[in-house]
């Protein structure tokens, strides 16, 4: 029997690849984030549906994305220093789940990305 499929991946990541490559600065971190929350979601999809491969590189990939959040705060900012403690946070709680997934730790840091998210694209 077959597994479910994700169909949206490969779109994901073509049209991933093409904003990227024609963005920078704000719209790069706002790609960031997307991005950061589609892993997320994908991650608790595949937790639902047993699929353990896709939960894993959902999981690597909202670990990159935090990574390169992360390297973009700008260090002279008066923030920088919350939103590493943030981004770190977060990347923590990824990493821990990376192991043994606590469901509940993700959805929350699917509710801070989210918060993030619709405080920078007002």
């Amino acid at each position: 029997m077959f597994k479910p499929a994700n169909p949206g991946e490969a779109y994901r990541k073509v049209a991933f690849d093409a904003c990227v490559a024609g963005s920078s600065g704000p719209a790069l971190v706002r790609l960031c984030i997307e991005d950061v929350r589609a892993a997320l979601d994908q991650a608790l999809w595949a937790d639902a549906n047993a699929r353990k491969d896709i939960r894993r590189n959902a999981l690597a990939r909202a670990q990159n994305g935090l990574a390169a959040l992360r390297l973009g705060v700008d260090p002279e900012s008066s923030l920088a220093t919350a939103l590493l403690t943030f981004y770190d946070s977060m990347a923590r709680a990824v990493t821990a789940s990376q192991f043994t997934f606590d469901r509940a730790g993700i959805e929350a840091v699917r509710t801070d990305i989210e918060d993030v998210a619709r405080a920078i694209l007002k």
